[in-house]
């Protein structure tokens, strides 16, 4: 009743005690916490907008938002296929096969190694994996702890950060995130910021850390809400990069007080890494479920050329022309 009405509905149903015992345990009614998840997706797409603008457009003069720009990418599954007959052809045509990625300011062909490895053994009939491509609005919602793991550039800082402002979205993307996220409070904190206050201060705490995050912001106040959605087991840590660090004792302080705090409080977690990275840390995590993720298949690849093109077109005064943006990304794909 609290949660969903508040105080005063509180009072009216289950009676003055038990409105007072509520407002003893609990700081902010269901209209401050939409208050405060309003303030936090504003905080965070400042924040994430100003660091990721997307590609430099000298007539871009109003903002193109991660929000309306982003690409949901997929996640790489391999599923074991017997009998799998790997000859040369098949091998030489998935060996070879790129990916295209794009992050922050880079674009690039990164060949796929996870099929490389697959197909590494010609002309064999065997046991094999193959490898399969998972909706992220899918992958995410079997754990409640899992990481992102993708080469520098494959986007998944981007992903963390769309996420994190989708689940604080009033009108949620992500269908099945936001069916099992959506009542939890998202948190967004690179990794690189809790191992730089560890490393000056090893006796700070997950929450001590929250608070200097918001504090530095000049938001402190967005800390209480965050600690009562803690206590509440409502919390939801999305931890940008743990390959992200200058001393490696720091980086296993940090990864042991989260851990700590998600066994104590039952918080889920989301992290991201690159593969060498998380290699190095991965045996201090326990019950972790890893998530590869894949390069942008050929539609992806131009859903992403097309919204970009169909921006441009608009600062142009070229909207007129509904054929205008698909002949340049035509021409762009063709190169």
């Amino acid at each position: 009743m609290f949660d969903f009405f508040g105080l005063e509905w509180v009072k009216k149903f289950n009676g003055e005690p038990a409105r007072q015992l509520i407002s003893e345990a609990k700081k902010y009614d269901a209209k401050q916490i939409i208050e405060f998840r309003t303030e936090l997706y504003e905080f965070y797409s400042t924040i994430f907008n100003n660091q990721d603008p997307g590609i430099p457009i000298k007539e871009l003069n109003s903002p193109y938002t991660l929000q309306e720009r982003f690409i949901i990418p997929d996640i790489l599954s391999s599923v074991k296929e017997e009998g799998f007959e790997n000859n040369r052809e098949t091998s030489f045509s998935i060996s070879n096969q790129n990916e295209y990625y794009y992050d922050d300011y880079g674009y690039g062909y990164v060949e796929d190694e996870l099929r490389r490895r697959n197909f590494n053994n010609q002309n064999e009939v065997e046991d094999s994996s193959i490898d399969i491509r998972i909706k992220t609005d899918d992958a995410l919602i079997t754990h409640n702890k899992n990481i992102i793991i993708g080469d520098p550039g494959a986007g998944k800082s981007s992903l963390l950060r769309y996420i994190t402002l989708d689940i604080l979205s009033s009108e949620p993307q992500l269908e099945n995130i936001s069916q099992k996220y959506g009542k939890t409070l998202p948190v967004w904190l690179p990794f690189a910021f809790i191992t730089k206050h560890l490393s000056k201060d090893d006796s700070l705490s997950i929450s001590e850390i929250l608070y200097l995050w918001f504090k530095g912001f000049g938001k402190p106040h967005l800390f209480e809400i965050a600690k009562e959605a803690l206590d509440d087991e409502r919390l939801f840590l999305v931890i940008d990069g743990i390959d992200e660090w200058s001393s490696f004792s720091s980086a296993q302080q940090a990864i042991s007080r989260i851990e700590t705090i998600r066994s104590l409080y039952d918080c889920k977690i989301l992290y991201s890494s690159r593969p060498y990275g998380f290699r190095m840390l991965k045996d201090i995590f326990t019950n972790l479920n890893s998530l590869n993720l894949a390069g942008f298949s050929k539609i992806q690849q131009r859903n992403f050329v097309e919204k970009w093109y169909n921006k441009w077109a608009s600062l142009q005064g070229d909207t007129q022309n509904e054929d205008f943006s698909k002949t340049l990304t035509d021409n762009f794909l063709s190169t």
